[in-house]
């Protein structure tokens, strides 16, 4: 169940990185649960190895950093945490 909450993409980017180098990081976004404590839960997150680098609070409260691969299975398990994906640069067509 915890896979369900990692994006494809960011699936796809771990299997890659296990096998070249699991220790290096990787910029995330972790969309988290509406009623989350926000800061209790970037602490969390922040012990579970993620180099936190911003909150973004409700409504869809969100925390930005950077992990390593072999670390984001295990925030998965953290309570709060919705989904977590890769942060990149969106495109916008048009």
């Amino acid at each position: 169940m915890e896979d369900l909450k990692i994006s494809d993409e960011l699936s796809k980017l771990i299997e890659e990185k296990l096998k070249s180098n699991p220790n290096e990081l990787i910029k995330v976004i972790i969309n988290l649960d509406d009623n989350v404590d926000l800061e209790e839960t970037a602490r969390s997150l922040t012990s579970g190895g993620v180099e936190v680098e911003s909150t973004i609070p409700g409504p869809l409260p969100i925390v930005a950093g950077y992990v390593s691969a072999n670390k984001i299975h295990e925030l998965t398990k953290k309570s709060g945490v919705k989904i977590i994906e890769i942060d990149g640069k969106t495109h916008t067509m048009g």
